[in-house]
C-alpha cells in the first residue's frame, strides 16, 4: 500500500495530457443518490438544480469574453427527467429522458431529449452559444465578432427494431450578430466597417436501412439550403476626405445554395473471417453569388469612386466512394484494405470587375474552372506472433490530380488559360504491441511518407512520425506516458519550408476507495516551423525571407474528488496552460534577420490558469445545496492588453426525487 501511495503521488506532479477545462458550475448529477418514483407503469427519475451566478473582472473583460463570458444573474443551471417502462413493453412509450444545462442566461446552453418504443425512436438535439471576438490584435483593435449561434438536430427512426426501419431528420443552423472590420480600399486606412451578420442552413434527410442477419444496407436523401445575407456599410455623408480619397464604403454580398445529396452504405459480414463494407455519397450544389462594393468620396460624393462587381452561377459536384475489407483467415492474423476515391469540380458562369471612376479604367476576370480528385489505397495488417506480443504494418498510396481553367467569356478572343498538378504519395508503418503481466502494456509505432509534389507549401513531402506509449493498469491504480514525434522537410518555389512537433504525455488515475479519486495530467508540446514566404510591401514584391514559428507549450491538471457520503462531496481542480514561446521578453527581438510584425509573430508565449473548488452537502434525502468558486487568470508575455483576472462562482440548490 505504501508503494502504491509513492507512485501516485509520483505520478500526480508529473500528470498526463492535459484535458479540456471545466466550468465549475452545474452539478454531476450522479453527486447525490436519487431515489425515483412510480406512476403507473413507469419509473421516473427527475433532478432539477437552480441558482446564481457571479463573475467579476479585473483587466480585459474582452479577453474574458471571449474565453469563458460567464456573467451574473439567476440560472436554471441544469434539468433531468427520465421515464422508464417498468416492463418495455408499453405501447407507444418504452423510455424518454430530457436533459438541458445552462438555462437562463448562460452562454451555452444546450437541450437533448430522447424517446424510444418499439414503434419509433426519435432524438433532438439543441445548442445555443454566444460568441464573442474582440480581435484586439488585428487593425488596432478594429476587428470584432459578437454573435449568437442556434444549432438543432432532429432524427426519427420508424420501426427501429425491424429488419426494414424507415429514416428521418432535419437540422438547423443560424448565426445572427453585428461584426466589425475595415477596410483599406482607395484612401481607407484601416476605416471601422460594420457588418450584420445573418447567415442560415437548413437541412432535411429521409432513407431506409434493411437490416438482416450479417448484412445492413442504408439509403439517405438530403436536402440542404443555405443563405448568407450579410451587408457592410460605413456611410459617413459629413466626412470629408483629401482630394480623390474614399470616405465611405458599401458593400452586399448575399449568397444562396441548394444541395441535393444521396448517401449510401453496405455492410455484409461472412462469420468470423471476413467483413465487407462500402459507402458511396454524391452531393450537387448550385450556388448564386452577387457581391457589389462601391466606395463614395471627393470630388463626387454622390457618385462611387471605385466600384467591384462579382456575379455567376456555379455547380459543385462531389462524390466520395470507398470499399472496407476486413479479412482474418486465422486467428492471429488480420488484414485490413481500404479502397478510396473522391472528386470535386466548381465550375459555372462567374465574372468579376472591377472600375475606377477617376481614371475610366476597369478590370475583369472571368468563369474559373477548379477540379480536385484524389483515389488512394492502404492496406494494414496486425499479426500475433506470441500472446504477449503483436506486430503491426501498412502501406498507403494516394493520388491526388489538381486541375484549374480559367477562361473568358464566349465573345472573347482570348484563350483559355489551363493548369494541372499531380502528386503521388506514399507511406509506410509499422509498430509493435507488447502486454507484460497483464498489467502493462507498450505500443511502439513508426512512420515514413513521401509526397512527389505537394499542392501547398506547407504540405506534407518527406516526413516520419514515431509514436509510443506505456501504461500499467490494476483495480485502482492507472499510470500512462506517451511520446509523438513528427517532422516534415518540404522544398518548395519560395524556399524550404520545415516543421517539427514533439508531444510527450504522462497521466495518472488512482481510486483506492469508493469515497476518494484522484487524477492527474501533464503534457509537452513543441513546435517549430520555418517556411520562405514572398509579399507585396509599396506595391514591391518582396521575397528571398522566412518566417518563423516556435512554441513550447506546458499544460497539466490536477483533480481530487471526495465523497462523504450524507454528509458532503467535494471537488477540488487545478489546470494551469503555459506557452514558454522562444524565451524572449520582447516582441521585436526576433529570430534570424526578421523584423517589426514578422518578428513579433514569431511566438506567442502565454500563461493561463484555473483553480476550482466545488462542494455539495445534502440537505435530505432529495435535497442538496451546491456550491462552487473558479478563478482565470489570463496572461501574455509581449503585450499586457488583453491580460485579465476574473472569478467566478456559484450557488445552488438541486431537487432530486
Amino acid at each position: 500500500m505504501t508503494r502504491t501511495l509513492c507512485l501516485s503521488l509520483t505520478a500526480l506532479f508529473l500528470a498526463s495530457a492535459a484535458r479540456a477545462q471545466e466550468p465549475v458550475a452545474p452539478t454531476d448529477a450522479s453527486t447525490g443518490s436519487v431515489r425515483g418514483a412510480s406512476a403507473g407503469p413507469y419509473n421516473l427519475l427527475q433532478s432539477f438544480e437552480a441558482g446564481v451566478r457571479f463573475a467579476s473582472v479585473e483587466g480585459s473583460r474582452d479577453a474574458y469574453r471571449s474565453q469563458a463570458n460567464y456573467g451574473n444573474g439567476l440560472r436554471l443551471l441544469s434539468t433531468s427527467f427520465a421515464a422508464f417502462s417498468k416492463d418495455g413493453k408499453s405501447r407507444w412509450l418504452d423510455r424518454l429522458t430530457i436533459n438541458t444545462q445552462g438555462l437562463g442566461n448562460d452562454p451555452y446552453e444546450s437541450a437533448r431529449a430522447h424517446v424510444e418504443s418499439r414503434w419509433y425512436d426519435y432524438d433532438l438535439r439543441w445548442r445555443q452559444s454566444d460568441y464573442f471576438n474582440p480581435g484586439l490584435g488585428l487593425a488596432q483593435g478594429l476587428h470584432a465578432l459578437s454573435t449568437r449561434r442556434d444549432m438543432q438536430d432532429h432524427d426519427l427512426v420508424i420501426l427501429p427494431r425491424g429488419r426494414f426501419r424507415i429514416l428521418g431528420g432535419y437540422s438547423r443552423y443560424g448565426q445572427h450578430g453585428a461584426a466589425l472590420t475595415t477596410n483599406f480600399n482607395q484612401g481607407f486606412t484601416g476605416t471601422p466597417l460594420f457588418q450584420n451578420i445573418r447567415r442560415l442552413d437548413n437541412e432535411y434527410r429521409l432513407g431506409c436501412e434493411w437490416v438482416s442477419d450479417g448484412t445492413r444496407i442504408s439509403v439517405l436523401r438530403t436536402w440542404e439550403r443555405y443563405g448568407e445575407f450579410s451587408p457592410a456599410s460605413n456611410i459617413a455623408p459629413g466626412a470629408t476626405a483629401p482630394d480623390g480619397g474614399a470616405n465611405a464604403f458599401q458593400s452586399n454580398a448575399p449568397y444562396r445554395a441548394t444541395t441535393a445529396a444521396w448517401r449510401l452504405l453496405a455492410v455484409r459480414e461472412f462469420g468470423k473471417r471476413l467483413n465487407l463494407n462500402g459507402r458511396l455519397a454524391y452531393a450537387a450544389t448550385r450556388g448564386r453569388v452577387y457581391l457589389n462594393e462601391s466606395s463614395f468620396g471627393t470630388p463626387a460624393p454622390a457618385l462611387p469612386l471605385y466600384q467591384v462587381a462579382l456575379s455567376g452561377n456555379a455547380t459543385r459536384p462531389v462524390t466520395i466512394a470507398s470499399a472496407n475489407a476486413i479479412f482474418t483467415p486465422v486467428q492471429r492474423f488480420t488484414v485490413t484494405n481500404e479502397t478510396s476515391f473522391d472528386q470535386t469540380r466548381m465550375s459555372g458562369n462567374s465574372v468579376y470587375g472591377e472600375l475606377a471612376n477617376s481614371t475610366l479604367s476597369f478590370q475583369q476576370v472571368d468563369f474559373q474552372f477548379l477540379g480536385l480528385r484524389r483515389a488512394g489505397n492502404q492496406t494494414d495488417a496486425v499479426l500475433r506472433l506470441f500472446p504477449w506480443l503483436d506486430a503491426t504494418g501498412g502501406y498507403h498510396v494516394a493520388t491526388r490530380t489538381l486541375r484549374s481553367v480559367l477562361s473568358p467569356l464566349p465573345d472573347s478572343s482570348q484563350q483559355a488559360q489551363r493548369d494541372q498538378q499531380s502528386n503521388t504519395q506514399h507511406a509506410g508503418i509499422a509498430g509493435l504491441r507488447f502486454r507484460f503481466l497483464k498489467r502493462v502494456t507498450l505500443l511502439l509505432d513508426a512512420g515514413k511518407g513521401v509526397n512527389g509534389n505537394p499542392v501547398y507549401p506547407i504540405g506534407d513531402k518527406s516526413y516520419h512520425a514515431l509514436d509510443g506509449r506505456v501504461q500499467f493498469k490494476s483495480k485502482t491504480l492507472l499510470l500512462a506516458a506517451s511520446f509523438r514525434d513528427n517532422y516534415n522537410l518540404n522544398q518548395a518555389a519560395l524556399g524550404a519550408f520545415n516543421a517539427r512537433t514533439r508531444a510527450a504525455a504522462v497521466e495518472a488515475s488512482w481510486s483506492p476507495r469508493q469515497w476518494i479519486s484522484v487524477d492527474a495530467a501533464y503534457a509537452q508540446l513543441h513546435t517549430a516551423t520555418t517556411g520562405g514566404i514572398a509579399y507585396f510591401l509599396n506595391n514591391n514584391l518582396v521575397s528571398g525571407t522566412s518566417s518563423y514559428y516556435l512554441s513550447n507549450l506546458h499544460s497539466g491538471n490536477l483533480w481530487l474528488r471526495l465523497n462523504a457520503g450524507r454528509y458532503a462531496t467535494v471537488r477540488l481542480g487545478y489546470s494551469h496552460l503555459q506557452d514558454a514561446g522562444d524565451g524572449r521578453r520582447m516582441p521585436l527581438l526576433g529570430i534570424g534577420t526578421s523584423s517589426g510584425p514578422f518578428a513579433a509573430a514569431q511566438t506567442f508565449p502565454l500563461t493561463f490558469a484555473s483553480p476550482q473548488l466545488q462542494l455539495s452537502v445534502p440537505l435530505g434525502t432529495r435535497l442538496r445545496w451546491n456550491a462552487g468558486w473558479q478563478m482565470y487568470r489570463y496572461g501574455e508575455v509581449l503585450a499586457a492588453l488583453r491580460n485579465y483576472r476574473a472569478q467566478t462562482g456559484f450557488t445552488s440548490v438541486m431537487w432530486s426525487f
